[in-house]
């Protein structure tokens, strides 16, 4: 029959004893000393893996949720170029793949899994012409069932700078953010943050043609880079660097102290470095992602002897496994 009683009196005046009742445990004064879980069972077993490992499956396990991030993408480095060439920073690299599984505990034949964590990708490097590259997939996988669940980095590296607009680091699947795309007449975009997936990062800081060594222009030919996709629930979001033309570019803020704690969506994608018209100088670095799966941001451009400022690095994958008695 369902317990309806919270106290000894009314356990005793239906005929029910103190013990287990419907999966909880209550004493002799009708306290419970195992929480029910949202399947009606005792408090969840919770597994969080941030490096690759096994899984095994929980004595008495009725359901099993599982949930994956990938690692973000690398932003890609912004270009040097010379005056009265536009140029464009590097574009922000995508925000890896989330993905939520609910399992039913019978159908989990095997005894252990395989649970694989995602390495985010690198940014792209200027001076040595290393391009940025791709997290790497989470999953959960068997022996007997194969892959359980599992999420994808973005599908394209974040292009460097240069003299033509570079593709933006893609969303990772099935839900990710598209990283920022590069601009020549303004700021770059901002990273998408859109969805449950993790945030992208923002494009490097770009130049346009009349851009002359010394000087940012009046109205504005040297541009800041753009700030790392937000979700704002859940973390202050990587501002961009700041243009200059006295100095290299500005490097982008950090982000801030999360207003909400998140597992899962625990930061923001790196900001873009902001160009730089100095006659020494080099573009800002790009920020790295802040949180798991989060892209990092691209480099920013530069008409002076220095280097295009190089793009940051994506953050890694997270697994979250829960288990409902």
């Amino acid at each position: 029959m369902p317990l309806t009683k919270v106290n000894s009196t009314m356990m005793q005046a239906t005929g029910l004893s103190p013990g287990t009742y419907g999966g909880v445990t209550y004493d002799d004064a009708g306290r419970a000393t195992a929480a029910p879980g949202p399947f009606g069972g005792a408090s969840p077993n919770i597994q969080i893996f941030t490096s690759s490992g096994t899984w095994t499956k929980p004595a008495g396990a009725k359901q099993v949720v599982a949930e994956c991030v990938a690692g973000g993408g690398g932003g890609g480095y912004g270009f040097r170029g010379t005056a009265g060439t536009a140029l464009y920073g590097g574009s922000g690299g995508g925000g890896g793949g989330f993905t939520r599984a609910l399992l039913d505990a019978s159908h989990l034949i095997d005894s252990s899994y395989t649970v694989t964590i995602g390495a985010g990708g690198t940014g792209g490097v200027f001076a040595t012409s290393i391009n940025a590259t791709l997290g790497t997939a989470t999953s959960l996988s068997g022996a007997i069932l194969g892959r359980i669940a599992g999420a994808n980095s973005g599908g394209t590296v974040a292009g460097n700078g240069g003299t033509t607009a570079p593709s933006s680091g893609s969303a990772g699947g099935p839900a990710g953010n598209t990283g920022g795309t590069g601009s020549i007449t303004g700021i770059p975009s901002t990273g998408s943050s859109a969805n449950l997936g993790p945030s992208s990062g923002g494009a490097g800081g770009g130049m346009t043609a009349a851009a002359a060594v010394g000087s940012l222009g009046s109205p504005a030919n040297v541009f800041s880079g753009s700030s790392g996709g937000n979700n704002p629930n859940i973390a202050s979001s990587s501002s961009g660097g700041a243009a200059s033309a006295t100095s290299n570019g500005g490097s982008p803020a950090s982000a801030g102290t999360r207003s909400l704690a998140s597992m899962i969506i625990n930061g923001a994608g790196g900001g873009g470095g902001g160009a730089s018209s100095f006659a020494t100088g080099s573009g800002g670095n790009g920020a790295n992602g802040s949180g798991y799966g989060t892209g990092g941001g691209g480099g920013g451009s530069t008409i002076g002897s220095g280097n295009g400022g190089n793009g940051g690095n994506g953050g890694p994958g997270i697994m979250i496994i829960t288990t409902y008695f």
